[in-house]
């Protein structure tokens, strides 16, 4: 069975670099990657290959019949330089707390909060009425 962790879209190449981005998944490999990310932690990809090397000028050069086994694993140590992810949080709003600085608000949490005050508004809607009602007898 695979762990899954993201799902890669929007790749593009610029010159021997790939640059894209991906959707991190709700799945327990997602979510580790996605708590990493919430708490600050740098996360790398890398990509893993199979094939033959060749001794060249005290290199080893990689070989025609060089495969990749992964688009790109999450890891704490990338084999690329800048192979480093730039969190985006998207599909969430931002606020500002003077204890904790810029807090992340999710969709969810907004969608519960806007519920919430219409539950409590249409609530005191029925009261006012009842109120309204009762002054009539």
């Amino acid at each position: 069975m695979f762990s899954f962790a993201v799902i890669g879209f929007d790749i593009d190449t610029r010159y021997s670099d790939y640059i894209g981005k991906a959707l991190v998944l709700d799945t327990p490999m997602g979510n580790i990657a996605k708590n990493l990310m919430s708490a600050g932690a740098s996360l790398g990809v890398s990509s893993r290959g199979l094939g033959s090397l060749k001794e060249c000028n005290g290199y080893l050069e990689v070989q025609e019949d060089f495969m990749l086994s992964t688009a790109a694993d999450i890891v704490a140590d990338p084999s690329a330089p800048d192979a480093w992810v730039s969190s985006i949080m998207e599909n969430n709003e931002w606020v500002f707390d003077e204890r904790n600085g810029w807090q992340a608000v999710s969709i969810a949490e907004q969608t519960r909060k806007e519920a919430k005050k219409k539950k409590l508004m249409a609530e005191q809607k029925l009261s006012a009425f009842k109120k309204f009602l009762s002054s009539l007898k």
